[in-house]
Order: C-alpha cells, then sequence, then structure tokens
C-alpha cells in the first residue's frame, strides 16, 4: 500500500527535485544560522561555549532557528499539497506565510504546541530515570552487581517508554501542516483535535510510510541522504493526506445522502 504514496510521490516530484533540494537546504540555512551567529557572539566575547551562558546562548539560537524555518517547511509542504491536487505553485510560496503576520503569529503558536504535547510526555517519563541515575551515582560505585543490574533495567525500560511515547505522539501530528493549509481559518484547538483524529484513524499506514523510509531516516541521522529524504517523504505523506481527505469528504457525503434519503 506505501509503494503507492512513494510512486505518487515522484510523480509530485517530477520535474520539481532540483527545486525542492533548494528549498531543503535554504531551510536548514535558516535553522542553522542564529546558532552560528550565537557561536560567533561567543567568539568574539571569548565566552566557553561549555559555560552555562555558552549553552544557553546555543539553546536560544537553535530554538530561534526552528521557529523561523518551521514557517518555510509549511510554505513547502503547501507546495506539494498542491501539486497533489494537480496545480504549479511558484517557488515562492514557501514563504508565503511571511506575507500574513497573523497566519504566521497563528502557525507559530500551533507549532509551538504541538511540540509541546509531543516532547512532555516523554520527557516526564525520563526524568525520574535522569533524576534517579543523577541522585544513585555514588551509590551504584558500591551496591551488588544485581542491584546495579535492576536499577540498569528500570532505568533502560522507562527509556524505552519515553521513546515510544515520542513516537506515538509525533505520528498523532505527523499531517499538522497539511490539516493547518486545508483549515488555516479554523481554530488552533479545531486544527490540533482534527490532526490527532485524522491520524489515529489512519495511524497503521502512517506508521508504514514511515517504516518504509527507515532506510534513508536512520542515514538522515549521521548527516547524509537528507536533502533527498526530506521532499520524498514530505511528497509521500502529502499525497497520503490528500487521498485521506478525499475519502473522508467521500464518505461524509454518503453519509449525507443516507440521511435524507427517503423511506
Amino acid at each position: 500500500m506505501t509503494n503507492i504514496y512513494k510512486q505518487s510521490a515522484k510523480t509530485i516530484l517530477n520535474g520539481y527535485w532540483l527545486r525542492s533540494i533548494t528549498v531543503v537546504m535554504f531551510t536548514l540555512g535558516v535553522s542553522y544560522f542564529p546558532a552560528i551567529i550565537m557561536q560567533i557572539v561567543l567568539a568574539l566575547t571569548e565566552t566557553p561555549v561549555q559555560s552555562t551562558i555558552g549553552t544557553a546562548f546555543l539553546l536560544f539560537g537553535s530554538a530561534v532557528g526552528t521557529l523561523l524555518a518551521a514557517p518555510v517547511s509549511l510554505g513547502f509542504n503547501r507546495i506539494l499539497w498542491l501539486r497533489t491536487d494537480g496545480q504549479a505553485p511558484s517557488l515562492s510560496e514557501v514563504l508565503y506565510l511571511y506575507g500574513n503576520p497573523r497566519l504566521l503569529l497563528k502557525y507559530l503558536g500551533l507549532y509551538i504546541l504541538k511540540t509541546l504535547i509531543v516532547a512532555v510526555p516523554a520527557g516526564v517519563v525520563a526524568s525520574p530515570a535522569l533524576i534517579i541515575t543523577v541522585a544513585l551515582e555514588g551509590y551504584l560505585d558500591s551496591a551488588n552487581e544485581l542491584m546495579v543490574a535492576v536499577i540498569s533495567l528500570g532505568m533502560l525500560a522507562l527509556f524505552f517508554i519515553a521513546t515510544l511515547l515520542l513516537v506515538l505522539q509525533s505520528v498523532r501530528y505527523s499531517l499538522l501542516d497539511f490539516v493547518f493549509i486545508k483549515h488555516s481559518d479554523k481554530s488552533v484547538g479545531f486544527i490540533l483535535s482534527a490532526c490527532s483524529k485524522l491520524c489515529l484513524k489512519r495511524f497503521k499506514l502512517i506508521v508504514s510510510i514511515y517504516f518504509s523510509f527507515i532506510g534513508w531516516i536512520l542515514l538522515n541521522a549521521t548527516g547524509f541522504g537528507q536533502l533527498y529524504t526530506t521532499p520524498y517523504l514530505s511528497a509521500a505523506l502529502a499525497s497520503a493526506a490528500r487521498q485521506f481527505n478525499v475519502q473522508d469528504e467521500y464518505n461524509d457525503g454518503l453519509a449525507e445522502k443516507t440521511e435524507v434519503a427517503p423511506v
């Protein structure tokens, strides 16, 4: 089933690969630029990167970069969404949110909320493991092997659950950009709820799409393949989102006809 979306993604990107790679490079540049500026500031002020101030500066730069790049990623997803409908939008569409400050602020708020919803549950589960590890650091050196093994297994279990929660929540909101594109006039709460319901309804299929890209995703973790994988995976998700939308509208139409059908 996933091959349909991968083939559709190739069709969407046909004749568009170079522009897609350009957008990905631009997005990466936007996301890294603030952190680079922070590093320059630290170098000029001779502030150690490992210090508390240095770490805070770099984290701040990374956060700003992520927020600046998010609307660009949405713009690219909007291009892919329009191409699934046979349209040919220009490359300038990647910056369409920056021409609408109200919509831009709404999306940034939505993006921050999504990030918190995805990350906080995993953080809540992982935090006790980190706290216990730090608290027992001295004790573990003198504890017997059985106790160390039990504590280690407990920590690993917590980290595994945290990772699982992070993955599940990520999939749950994986189509958020496309839901926002379709319902940008709706409230943030409506968009989050609609995305959650859509992704949970098609959960297995979305997971299978990601799983079919697992090799490329692992390659991305090494720093290679991102220029190819990002547009390819995004186009596959855009194709899936478009099909889900068409199917849901068709099913809703059938339901309405059934309700008004004469007895």
